[in-house]
């Protein structure tokens, strides 16, 4: 059995990025430090340590942090803006239930007519910003 630690798996995966976008994306041009600790900070907001079964985040021990699980959602707009948005993991597992539909208006979903689906809310949005400035 391997066992490999959260700070492994995320200097693995920032390396494996940079990587990638020197290679694939920037070719010859710099890749700057402050591009380098923009990519840090999202991967750090989307690499997660959580117990599934109670909602929460764990510690490096793996003992529950009286903090939710929350995911990010990043979208590009217009070139290089990026909007981000906040969901709970707890909140989205409730579009799985058999909620009546007062109960998924109060618990934060808007209902898409077009989709016909609950869709649910985020807890907190972020300003259109540079994905330079992320941080």
């Amino acid at each position: 059995m391997i066992v490999v630690s959260f700070e492994q798996v995320e200097n693995n995966t920032l390396k494996t990025f940079t990587y990638f976008i020197l290679n694939n994306i920037l070719g010859e041009m710099s890749f700057s430090e402050k591009v380098k600790e923009v990519a840090k900070f999202v991967l750090e907001k989307n690499i997660l340590c959580g117990n599934a079964l109670t909602m929460k985040l764990v510690d490096k021990k793996g003992k529950d942090k009286d903090k939710p699980i929350i995911f990010s959602e990043w979208s590009f707009v217009m070139g290089n803006k990026v909007k981000r948005r906040e969901f709970r993991f707890d909140e989205l597992l409730k579009m799985n239930t058999t909620t009546p539909d007062i109960m998924m208006l109060i618990s934060g979903f808007e209902y898409d007519k077009e989709l016909k689906e609950w869709i649910p809310q985020p807890i907190k949005e972020y300003d259109l910003v540079d994905y330079k400035d992320l941080l």
